[in-house]
């Protein structure tokens, strides 16, 4: 997969033709009338062949080396930010930040088109963070006025441009940290009243005590969540002792009270699991026995009502990390954590 041309001409806000010096770290002038270089001029990739570098990434990714980032270009489907955003993770990797000019021209050059940002806001009044859990110190919108809750990168006047977040189809750049191919980089937690959603392991996460695995996705309802983990070779999890349910809860940081999903309804920290009540039965989607149930902090006892396991901290009605609360609006409801399982 060709992520990028390294000297594709470019314009910036004055709309001169620049040229990105990867080395330099910064543009150029082209120096000609017809503001194009020939292939002579071109500094050879460094990079190129240096399995060094390359070997830092899983497969699928690229090492860029002026990001210290692994990257893909998501560019064989037009999806919405949604979409884009459970495939990235689903590669073990998340939407891109981006934290100053250098990045943001860089990172137009190298998709060339329309894409994804990972910025997204909860209300129109709150501020935008990143889904990477990076600090959100730079930005150049092109209107904050816009009403939606997502944003992407415009390659043609390098501007971020505000829309809703799944009324528009797209590419996107998929990010994730060079590391070595035998460990992983770990997940750090902030204190629990200054964690924002969705800090949690990516990738399949292995349990050798059931001896499954795991895959934490975002921003579902049960239906498309259902049909994902299906795609990937499993199910919605299933939970079938207290060792289970605390390892998919160690699967994604604590938060507070104060912090809510960037999908409505705006729920606080839960994961979205596989059971739910049919017939007046309690099933799991992979046709496992219900054999198990963590005491419910509240229940509904209707049918079609489904499962979640609290992740975050008791907000003044009895639930806790790891508490289930069984309902019927969670089948359809829009959900921040879901969990896959598959052998």
């Amino acid at each position: 997969m060709c992520l990028f041309p390294l000297f594709r001409c470019c314009n910036d806000v004055d709309q001169i033709k620049q040229r990105l010096n990867l080395n330099a770290k910064r543009y150029e002038c082209m120096p000609n009338p017809l503001n194009k270089w020939s292939l002579a001029t071109r500094t050879p990739d460094p990079y190129k062949g240096n399995s060094t570098f390359y070997s830092q990434c899983q497969s699928g990714f690229t090492y860029q080396p002026d990001l210290n980032q692994c990257l893909m270009w998501m560019n064989d489907k037009l999806l919405s930010f949604t979409e884009s955003r459970t495939r990235c993770n689903s590669f073990g990797g998340e939407l891109i930040s981006i934290h100053n000019a250098f990045q943001n021209g860089l990172l137009a050059q190298m998709q060339n088109d329309r894409g994804w940002l990972g910025a997204v806001r909860d209300r129109t009044d709150h501020p935008w963070f990143w889904m990477d859990q990076t600090p959100f110190d730079y930005q150049r919108f092109q209107s904050q006025a816009a009403g939606g809750y997502c944003a992407y990168l415009d390659s043609s006047d390098q501007l971020w441009k505000i829309v809703d977040c799944n009324s528009e189809a797209m590419y996107a750049l998929c990010a994730a940290q060079p590391v070595d191919q035998t460990t992983q980089a770990p997940t750090v937690c902030q204190a629990v009243d200054n964690q924002p959603l969705y800090n949690c392991l990516k990738g399949w996460q292995y349990s050798p005590q059931t001896g499954y695995q795991y895959l934490v996705f975002f921003d579902q309802n049960f239906t498309t969540g259902e049909a994902y983990c299906q795609s990937q070779g499993g199910h919605l999890a299933s939970i079938h002792s207290d060792t289970e349910n605390d390892f998919v809860t160690s699967l994604c940081c604590k938060s507070g009270c104060t912090k809510y999903s960037a999908q409505p309804p705006f729920y606080l920290g839960a994961f979205l699991v596989g059971g739910r009540k049919t017939n007046g039965q309690m099933v799991w989607t992979d046709g496992t026995p219900f054999d198990y149930q963590h005491p419910p902090c509240y229940e509904i006892n209707d049918d079609e009502a489904a499962v979640i396991i609290v992740d975050h901290y008791d907000c003044g009605y009895g639930c806790y990390p790891g508490a289930w609360l069984i309902a019927k609006p969670f089948t359809v409801d829009v959900f921040p954590y879901l969990v896959c399982k598959k052998r």
